[in-house]
């Protein structure tokens, strides 16, 4: 299980906009570590370029929770991610006052 956090804490997640031209690198704990444009996402207007990188980002975010259910998955058998934040859920609910 330690080699599991290990890893847990060393994942990252890629993502890409629709047209390629936008790269995005996310590290454990969702945070941008890097965002790339090739020269073509210089011709995108403002608005265009905005959308393709927060598609990156979500993109990049949702590898990363992959990466992360897939890991879980081969640490701890019987790993169920959608019922694990159920439980969590559950137990936040209980616990405000």
């Amino acid at each position: 299980m330690e080699s599991a956090q290990e890893e847990l804490r060393a994942l990252t997640g890629v993502g890409e906009g629709p047209s390629g031209r936008v790269r995005v690198t996310v590290d454990a704990d969702g945070r941008v570590l890097d965002v790339r444009y090739d020269q073509r996402a210089l011709r995108l207007g403002g608005q265009d370029l905005a959308e393709e990188t927060l598609t990156a980002v979500r993109a990049a975010v949702a590898d990363l929770r992959r990466r992360t259910d897939d890991l879980m998955r081969d640490a701890v058998p019987g790993y169920d991610p959608l019922r694990t934040q159920d439980e969590l859920e559950r137990l936040l609910g209980a616990a405000r006052w």
